[in-house]
């Protein structure tokens, strides 16, 4: 036999054992030539300059990990779908999902800048990017915004619109770029409530 052990130094081989590594590869070729046919291998490219296997497991990386605690558990899960999508190349789907986690997120920062839920009956773009506007939201949010939904993102949900293989990362880095600024936002009002509830406390004293 041949020792593994790595402090064992130089160990012998002997023809029986070279005779037992080829007949082994030799079984193998023939089983993998009968076999792969029938297996389904593909290969899936890197798209632009996402990684494929972040896309699909962890497209929350896209943020600093201090903000991704701020996107809603909608957001993530569209963003984990849209992901997914634009990895195996069907980039109309990926444009909705990113689109509907967006549009969570909007919600989601809206009622932290108001410190309540979303109260008009009226659920569009339009009307999130006026309400946050009104609520003090600064103009690279609502700037970007806008620029996403003049893009008709309302249409991404009608069977008529296709989105192209090149559209889907732009639409894809257009909504991860603006929920940066989103959650940026976010934590800064975060920090602001924790101050304000520090100088709340009553003293011990």
């Amino acid at each position: 036999s041949i020792s593994t052990d790595p402090n064992a130094g130089e160990c012998k081989i002997h023809q029986s054992n070279v005779s037992m590594f080829c007949h082994g590869k030799d079984e193998f070729e023939k089983a993998f030539e009968r076999e792969y046919r029938n297996l389904d291998v593909f290969t899936m490219m890197k798209k632009g300059i996402y990684d494929t296997r972040l896309l699909m497991h962890h497209p929350e990386e896209e943020l600093p990990e201090r903000l991704r605690k701020f996107l809603p558990k909608q957001t993530l899960d569209d963003w984990k779908d849209a992901g997914r999508c634009l990895a195996f190349e069907t980039p109309t789907a990926c444009a909705f999902h990113i689109c509907r986690g967006t549009e969570a997120l909007m919600i989601g920062y809206y009622e932290a800048l108001t410190k309540h839920p979303w109260e008009f009956p009226k659920k569009d773009w339009k009307i999130y990017i006026e309400q946050l506007g009104v609520e003090g939201a600064p103009k690279i949010i609502t700037t970007r915004l806008d620029e996403i939904r003049d893009m008709d993102r309302n249409a991404y949900t009608h069977p008529e619109k296709t989105v192209s293989l090149d559209e889907a990362p732009v639409i894809f880095r257009l909504c991860t770029a603006v929920t940066f600024y989103m959650c940026q936002e976010m934590e800064k009002l975060d920090s602001r409530f924790f101050i304000i509830n520090q100088l709340c406390v009553p003293s011990q004293t």
